[in-house]
Order: C-alpha cells, then sequence, then structure tokens
C-alpha cells in the first residue's frame, strides 16, 4: 500500500511542472495554466489573488505579494519573471501576454503617501503585452500603464506611463526612442 501510494505521488509530480513546488502552487492559486514552471524558493502572497496563464515561469527568489486584501495579479500567457523580481500587486496588477521581467526588477502598485505607517493606497496597474522590462529596473507605483511593445532599460526608475512601443532608460526613465522606426520621438520627455 505504501508502494503504491509512492508511486502515485511519484507520478503526480512528474506530470506537474515543477514538482512539488508546482503543485503546492497549482493547489493554491486561484488559476494555473498549463506548462507553468516554478522554481525554488518563491514566495506567493495571498495566493488565491493571483491568476496565471499558460506557459508561465517565475524563476527562483521571486517574491508576490499584496498590502491589501483587495489586491489581485492577473499574468498571461508565456510571460516570464526572472530571478529575484519583487512583484506588488496592492493595487490590481495586469501583465499582458509574452511580457519579460528580468532579474530583480521591483514593480510597486501602492502608496503610503508621506507616512510609512499609513494605510497603503493601491493604484491599478497594467503591463501590457510584449513588454520587455529590464534587470534592476523600479517601476514606481505613480505608473498606471505601460503600453504593449515597451521596452524599460536596465536600472531604469519609471516615474509616469510608457506609451506603446516606446524604449526608456534613466533615472528618472526618459523616452530614448521607439521600437517601431516609423514612429519618431518628441523632444526626450520623461516617462
Amino acid at each position: 500500500m505504501l508502494y503504491q501510494i509512492h508511486r502515485a505521488a511519484r507520478a503526480l509530480r512528474r506530470r506537474t511542472a515543477s514538482g512539488w513546488n508546482g503543485l503546492v502552487f497549482r493547489s493554491a492559486l486561484a488559476r494555473t495554466g498549463r506548462n507553468c514552471h516554478f522554481a525554488d524558493r518563491i514566495y506567493i502572497g495571498m495566493p488565491h489573488k493571483v491568476s496565471l496563464g499558460d506557459d508561465v515561469h517565475i524563476d527562483t527568489g521571486t517574491v508576490i505579494g499584496s498590502e491589501l486584501a483587495d489586491g489581485a495579479l492577473t499574468i498571461g500567457d508565456r510571460v516570464q519573471l526572472n530571478a529575484d523580481v519583487h512583484l506588488d500587486y496592492s493595487g490590481g496588477v495586469t501583465i499582458g501576454d509574452d511580457t519579460l521581467v528580468s532579474a530583480r526588477a521591483v514593480i510597486l502598485s501602492h502608496s503610503h503617501g508621506l507616512d510609512p505607517r499609513s494605510m497603503p493606497e493601491g493604484v491599478a496597474k497594467v503591463i501590457g503585452r510584449n513588454v520587455w522590462l529590464g534587470s534592476d529596473c523600479i517601476i514606481l507605483q505613480s505608473v498606471r500603464s505601460i503600453g504593449d511593445g515597451a521596452v524599460v532599460a536596465a536600472g531604469a526608475l519609471v516615474t509616469k506611463d510608457v506609451p506603446a512601443g516606446a524604449i526608456v532608460a534613466g533615472n528618472p526613465a526618459k523616452l530614448v526612442r521607439y521600437r517601431d522606426a516609423t514612429k519618431t520621438a518628441a523632444p526626450v520627455a520623461d516617462a
């Protein structure tokens, strides 16, 4: 009998995309698509508020959490969160299909104003499809949207919305150019 239980558990572990982590997260998350991969040392706070599409990859050391009970996170298909990403979904965050969030990126969706002990205020955030957030970039709570196809350079501090197809870099991040050669960038503007 014990052998049959062990054999069934081993078969179940093989069917999940990433062993026991996959099994635990699949049972706890609001929705988990097909072929999702969960590396070791991942923290997901209030997992019942998190929905994942198909083929989502969450790498080692990623922290996903919310300071508010009504925050929710929706991640589209083929999204990759690389190592040590910090994602706060207190205000509600939606990440579109085919988006890549590079190592150590920080995404914030709430503010405490000028009093760190005050109740947080959530800010809804939409990160479009096919977006690339470079390593060590910080997306502050003041950013409500990052448009489809945008690129945020490594180490950028984004304080304002990023238009679709824009490439932003710097601290604070400024529009460098557009990915589409037919668009022209206006004089360097804050992003």
